[in-house]
Order: structure tokens, then C-alpha cells, then sequence
């Protein structure tokens, strides 16, 4: 399945990655700043990254279009609640 990752950087979303994978799925990441996605070469090469930063409402509608099919797991707490 095809999966959008939110908050990848964040504790929950870099737990969550490599079961992701493990399981077989297709993961797309998205990050505000991809240099500060501190994982291993090898789960990059693994993944897709798409730069959104959800505080900018037209460019998060336009980014996440391409990936409508397929599941979201949401892990932005601290930008939600603040």
C-alpha cells in the first residue's frame, strides 16, 4: 500500500518508518527540511520525500494531490496543538 507520512522526523514518524518498509509498503515522507530527516542512506533510497510544510494551505493541497490513494498516518502533534 502506498502510504503518506507525516511528521517523519518527528519520534513517532521515525519509529514508524521501518515497519512501514518491513511490511512491504510504499512510503512517501513529508518533511518541512529534508536534511533534517536523520535516517540511513539505505531507507532513503527506500522511500520518496516530498518538502511540505503544512502551514502553507495551497502548496500542501498541490503537494499532496499525487498521493490521494493509499493510506495517511498523521504524526504532527505538535504542530496541530500549539
Amino acid at each position: 500500500m502506498k502510504i503518506l507520512l507525516t511528521g517523519a522526523n518527528g519520534y513517532i514518524g521515525m519509529r514508524l518508518l521501518p515497519l512501514l518498509l518491513d511490511q512491504g509498503h510504499q512510503v512517501v515522507c513529508s518533511v518541512r527540511d529534508p536534511n533534517r530527516l536523520s535516517i540511513s542512506e539505505d531507507l532513503k533510497k527506500q522511500i520518496e520525500i516530498v518538502v511540505i510544510d503544512f502551514l502553507q494551505e495551497v502548496k500542501t493541497r498541490c503537494a499532496t494531490k499525487r498521493h490521494r490513494r493509499g493510506l495517511l498516518f498523521n504524526s504532527l502533534y505538535e504542530l496541530l496543538y500549539k
